[in-house]
């Protein structure tokens, strides 16, 4: 029976729902903007059929209403639309970032009183691809330096 492991895309919810919560945050804060421009601008244009002398129940009033009410509407789809778009969105790329950093530290937590080490490695797609290419030449230049044993040695 072939049981598929699921995904954890929370690995360190602090950072990323902090992360994406500043997305959905500036995201709204320009919808909420937007709105209050086209809001205003609705409002123009019945102070200008006022100044025109044109009486309040006229059509052009009710066609105000209407268009107004229909914008709200669209704003709230497209609000809430990109509300779950960045949710999605921000916890897959957060899972790219936080992966990769939780890897590191597990590896340096599993390898630190290994005196040959295995290389680091992150998983395709992730964040700081380079990372573990640069840890690894690094790794390889100390223990050359010391060697094995030497380490062995320092350690004890």
């Amino acid at each position: 029976m072939n049981m598929r492991k699921t995904k954890n895309y929370l690995i360190n919810p602090k950072f990323q729902l902090t992360l994406i919560g500043i997305f959905a945050s500036v995201s709204m804060l320009a919808c909420a903007t937007l709105y209050a421009v086209v809001r205003y601008t609705f409002n123009q244009f019945t102070q200008k059929g006022i100044s025109l002398g044109i009486e309040k129940g006229h059509v052009l009033y009710d066609f105000i209403h209407w268009q107004q009410t229909e914008l709200d509407y669209a704003f709230i789809l497209v609000g809430l639309g990109l509300l779950c778009a960045i949710t999605f969105i921000g916890i897959i790329v957060s899972h790219k970032i936080a992966g990769p950093l939780y890897r590191f530290v597990t590896y340096l937590h599993v390898e630190k009183d290994n005196p040959n080490p295995a290389p680091l490695r992150f998983r395709q797609g992730d964040f700081f691809a380079d990372l573990p290419e640069h840890f690894n030449e690094y790794q390889d230049s100390k223990l050359k330096k010391t060697g094995p044993s030497e380490k062995v040695n320092k350690a004890s």
